[in-house]
């Protein structure tokens, strides 16, 4: 397999005195055609595109096996003094802002945001990233990729903390017909390629603290790649949350070993995603869970039936006590290496 080219991130806003308006458009639209260009395979372009092909989301058995986690969930609710915490994930950002997408943006409750990359708006919104309400955090600065602070920019309304995550590509089990897009981590890589593409795609999401997988049932089952994966993590500060899609994974156990902070998803709020009745009851198990044991994590996609329940349904549970933070606020709010929620989900 041939490397992927190097992935050139677009400079908006920088053009010669004199240029027209017009003109440095068009030469910014080419320069980020160009970066995205380079984030595929020179000898798989054919064969696999830049696209948030979008993941089929599973349920998670709410009574299925339960995952001790690195320094993030309590084991009960005492630890987080009563008060149910809950991390909303929402996956596949990078192709638009519009619609649905638009609606979950405008919520005012913390939300983790886990961005594809080399997509056309990866950066765009990667730069949604938020202040967090974490202990010792200075104000207007972000962790990002490498320990280097950078400036961030609020989303509207101020409020409401986001918090980005990369969506890292990796191979589901029943590729082709499920395409996780580029660049994507496949069993069998060198460790210097697999480096090359985590570090190609973290520049197209500057800001991520963490990263989650995106589809991956065959490359989160894969031990020597999840430990080369987890260690390049480790190096970087990143924590790491499991998506799940797959009974087969052992992420979550080579991310503990490599001694990456790490979270596992409890549940796919939108496993049936155009039945808002569903989307509803999984956000009820979530938030049930949460009450029951302290905190919890589930993971969302920007559709339309989503967006109309969390608009709906998020404000109501914030009245009834539950508070809603980013993945980074319920590791640090809850005590470390305790037992905590953890599902087991069939997928790709």
């Amino acid at each position: 397999m041939k490397p992927f080219l190097r992935c050139r991130p677009a400079r908006a806003g920088h053009h010669h005195v004199g240029a027209s308006s017009t003109r440095v458009a068009a030469w910014v639209a080419l320069v980020a055609l160009v970066g995205l260009a380079g984030c595929r395979a020179d000898d798989d372009a054919t064969r696999r595109n830049i696209a948030a092909t979008a993941e089929e989301p599973h349920s998670v058995d709410p009574a299925g096996p339960v995952a001790a986690l690195v320094g993030s969930l309590a084991g009960d609710a005492r630890a987080t003094g009563g008060v149910p915490l809950v991390a909303i994930i929402v996956d596949d950002w990078g192709q638009a802002r519009t619609g649905p997408q638009a609606v979950i943006l405008t919520l005012p409750q913390p939300l983790t945001l886990a961005v594809l990359p080399c997509l056309p708006h990866s950066r765009e919104i990667a730069a949604l990233a938020t202040d967090l309400d974490l202990p010792g955090d200075a104000p207007g600065v972000s962790t990002v990729t490498g320990g280097v602070a950078a400036p961030l920019a609020r989303p509207v309304p101020a409020t409401a903390r986001r918090e980005i995550l990369l969506h890292m590509p990796m191979l589901p089990v029943d590729f082709p017909e499920s395409n996780p897009g580029e660049p994507v981590l496949e069993p069998g890589m060198d460790a210097a390629e697999v480096e090359r593409r985590l570090a190609r795609s973290l520049a197209t999401v500057p800001g991520a603290r963490g990263v989650n997988n995106h589809m991956g049932s065959a490359a989160t089952a894969d031990s020597a790649l999840m430990a080369v994966f987890m260690g390049l993590l480790a190096r970087r500060h990143l924590f790491f949350v499991d998506s799940l899609t797959s009974p087969a994974s052992i992420a979550f156990g080579a991310a503990q070993r490599a001694g990456v902070p790490a979270l596992r998803n409890r549940i796919f709020l939108d496993a049936d995603r155009s039945s808002e009745d569903a989307i509803a009851a999984n956000l009820a198990t979530l938030v049930a869970w949460a009450r029951l044991h302290g905190a919890a994590v589930g993971i969302a996609h920007p559709y339309v039936a989503t967006a109309d329940v969390l608009a709906r349904e998020l404000g109501r549970y914030e009245a009834e006590g539950v508070r809603f933070v980013t993945v980074s606020e319920l590791m640090a709010y809850t005590a470390p290496g305790a037992p905590g929620g953890g599902g087991v989900a069939d997928g790709r």
